[in-house]
């Protein structure tokens, strides 16, 4: 039942992002970048459900939920010109609204419209929010993680691979040298990176690099390791002993958690 869903789903998603596009190469770059980034999401999600031995239910939800979590991304870009939701609108929200405009969920089971909306709502939260219901909260962490990883994926194809960058993707950050003690400081110390400490390109990467705090599934950590993108992206700020140190202690990190050993030697 749940794959006929998904269906459904897939066949709106892929009318409602065309309706989004101009035709004019430049403009529409974001907006591509997005469509994607949702690809990879939901390919993300599978990979996931599969590790964690979900029922082909399960994976079809989990798709879902890779499907439609950057929805608000559109119509946020439309109107705004920009993704970064502090100057615009919260696009977890705006996706939302737009997925209950539309009726994309409509005919799915109460329960597995509940787990989607929390998932989708709370994917670009700071922190994750305690919820009793064990499987809104395992979508939730899905999500967060599935995402993460390909936003690394994002920020290595424009800083390692030569594509060119455009600055809404980049939340219309300062190409500067240098980048913030308090961005770095929170590195240190194992913590994501408040966006209030990113000033520049490299406090964004900082900021990227620090989700690695923030990942909470086995698979999700092996993905990782798999996929490379976290280590291309580090290598991509500027040369700095003390940065490099902090940078490399965290990879060390993602590297022992990624062969399933303790954080580090206690």
């Amino acid at each position: 039942m749940m794959k006929a869903h998904l269906i459904r789903c897939q066949n709106w998603f892929d009318a409602y992002t065309r309706s989004f596009l101009s035709g004019d190469a430049p403009l529409d770059l974001p907006l591509q970048v997005k469509i994607e980034h949702t690809a990879a999401v939901q390919a993300n999600m599978a990979r996931l459900a599969i590790a964690l031995d979900g029922s082909s239910d399960d994976r079809a939800l989990a798709e879902m939920a890779g499907l439609l979590h950057d929805v608000g991304r559109f119509p946020q870009y439309k109107q705004y010109h920009t993704f970064r939701d502090s100057v615009s609108v919260n696009h977890a929200r705006l996706g939302l609204q737009e997925i209950g405009r539309h009726r994309v969920l409509h005919g799915l089971p109460t329960a597995a419209r509940r787990e989607l909306a929390f998932a989708i709502a709370h994917h670009n939260a700071f922190m994750l929010p305690a919820h009793p219901d064990r499987r809104r909260t395992l979508l939730a962490r899905m999500l967060r993680d599935a995402d993460k990883l390909d936003i690394w994926r994002v920020f290595k194809t424009y800083y390692c691979d030569g594509r060119r960058l455009n600055a809404t993707v980049d939340l219309d950050l300062a190409d500067t040298p240098g980048y913030t003690p308090a961005a770095l400081e929170s590195l240190r110390q194992g913590r994501m990176v408040r966006l209030v400490d990113v000033h520049n390109r490299n406090d964004f990467k900082l900021l990227q690099i620090a989700w690695i705090y923030d990942i909470n599934l086995a698979p999700a950590f092996a993905l990782m390791r798999d996929q490379g993108h976290l280590a291309a992206l580090a290598g991509t700020l500027p040369s700095d002993p003390v940065l490099g140190r902090v940078v490399k202690d965290t990879l060390d990190y993602a590297a022992r958690r990624a062969a399933g050993l303790p954080p580090s030697n206690l």
